[in-house]
């Protein structure tokens, strides 16, 4: 076991302290000049070179940030292509249709309908089905309330069931829009 270091002399505990076990670390070498081949006025004169990675990386991140940003713009913003709409062809108007209305209000819907056909339906090609449209919507509204087709939201929601109605029965998607050319409720 060792004593105190601070009672040995100035150059002994400078021994004692480096004795001590652990790792050592060595100070590097330095490269005189003429080791690097090159003179003393040119190793004074040459500054020391920064790296360019970071600037360079920088670049290329600005660089690519800008691409996506345009590739938004030019493209449309999504990288998904939108379904096309389909379009209204033919519309097909119905006779007038006055029915009792459920619910213990009760009361009457007088209305007409005219049928926004899909391009390339005729309303030949509806005639044909007739008796199953005027029995869709029949069925679809003496099944509603007065007072839930009362308000524009309840008419917009009655037009969409109809429309899915519709083509349910008409097998596939021929009735693409509703138009309520007379409605009025009793």
């Amino acid at each position: 076991m060792r004593g105190p270091v601070w009672n040995k002399p100035r150059g002994a505990q400078v021994k004692a302290l480096c004795a001590k076990p652990g790792p050592r670390i060595r100070p590097a070498r330095q490269h005189s000049p003429q080791e690097a081949g090159m003179s003393e006025t040119e190793a004074k004169e040459a500054p020391r070179r920064k790296s360019r990675l970071p600037l360079i990386l920088g670049i290329v991140l600005v660089v690519l940030a800008n691409a996506v940003v345009l590739g938004r713009v030019v493209l449309g913003g999504k990288g998904k292509a939108q379904p096309e709409k389909e379009e209204v062809g033919a519309k097909a108007a119905l006779e007038e249709f006055l029915v009792n209305l459920a619910g213990e209000n009760g009361g009457y819907l007088k209305a007409r309908i005219v049928l926004g056909l899909k391009k390339g339906v005729t309303e030949e090609q509806l005639k044909e089905e007739e008796a199953p449209v005027r029995d869709v919507i029949l069925r679809v509204l003496t099944s509603k309330d007065r007072d839930e087709i009362r308000t524009e939201a309840g008419r917009q929601k009655l037009k969409q069931e109809l429309i899915r109605e519709l083509n349910e029965e008409l097998g596939g998607r021929k009735v693409l829009k509703i138009y309520f050319t007379d409605f009025a409720t009793q």
